[in-house]
């Protein structure tokens, strides 16, 4: 919202309950309970629990005509970690081996396949480290395991790679620019390098191929702002674990000093028609 104020932008936040759709012979229309509602564009802000309710208002405000970041088949796809997975690979993205499981049979299969344990398990949709666990057998994790197998869901299952054989990065995309990056360390004792888990952080110089890398997956998945998150293996061999699309940016803008926001709203300002 500052950053908007700053470039002499209107903003405004809108939650999307306080938002009604309707849909008859004259068409598609959109109120809001208190106020007129006009937009000339919407950037999104939900996260990883963002519910069908949410995602129809997506759909319904690109139907109108407004430009919508990101869009709604972007979010669709990747809001699912496997599917991102999919969609990278297919795009010639290198990934990390991974295998996707629904019940203890093919997730024994899918284990036996990857090499066995450790292994990183994922649920299909997470943010900021939460839902993903390091497992190191599978008789002493069942009762966790049980809590996600079955319920037709599914579980991300992928080689785990130690901190101490890779490097992390959080690489912000706005448009076709990476625009900022920040190299993520994992607390002592925990595997995950996430800000949010109280991981370190510091400032790293975008080389041109993680640059080129980062914006080709942000593309391949339709998101026109996102938070790449990316390895680097001990060979030199970059990988993408996952794409964001509604990436937090703070903890980037204290790592490096540099105002992310700014770089946001001139691109989303940019669309208006």
């Amino acid at each position: 919202m500052e950053a908007a104020r700053a470039l002499n932008h209107e903003a405004s936040l809108v939650h999307p309950g306080r938002l009604f759709m309707g849909v008859d012979d004259q068409g598609l229309s959109i109120d809001h309970l208190r106020k007129d509602f006009r937009a000339d564009v919407i950037l999104t802000r939900l996260g990883a629990s963002i519910k069908e309710y949410g995602l129809t208002m997506i759909r319904h405000l690109e139907l109108l005509g407004i430009p919508v970041i990101n869009n709604y088949q972007s979010i669709l796809l990747a809001r699912n970690k496997f599917l991102s997975l999919q969609t990278l690979l297919k795009n010639g993205v290198s990934i990390p081996e991974s295998a996707y499981a629904s019940n203890w049979s093919n997730f024994e299969k899918a284990v036996a396949k990857l090499g066995g344990c450790p292994l990183v398990i994922k649920t299909p949709s997470t943010r900021q480290g939460r839902g993903v666990f390091l497992i190191n057998g599978i008789e002493k994790n069942r009762p966790l395991l049980n809590g996600f197998l079955g319920k037709g869901k599914g579980l991300l299952i992928q080689r785990f790679i130690p901190p101490d054989k890779r490097r992390d990065f959080r690489i912000m995309v706005v448009g076709k620019r990476a625009v900022e990056a920040m190299s993520l360390i994992p607390r002592k004792g925990d595997f995950r390098a996430n800000i949010h888990l109280k991981g370190r952080a510091k400032e790293v110089h975008l080389t041109e191929a993680m640059s080129e890398l980062a914006v080709r997956s942000a593309k391949a998945l339709g998101l026109a702002i996102s938070g790449v998150d990316m390895i680097e293996e001990e060979d030199g061999m970059l990988r993408i674990v996952d794409v964001n699309y509604a990436p937090g940016f703070k903890g980037l803008e204290r790592c490096t000093g540099k105002d992310v926001a700014i770089e946001i709203i001139k691109y989303v300002t940019s669309l208006k028609g």
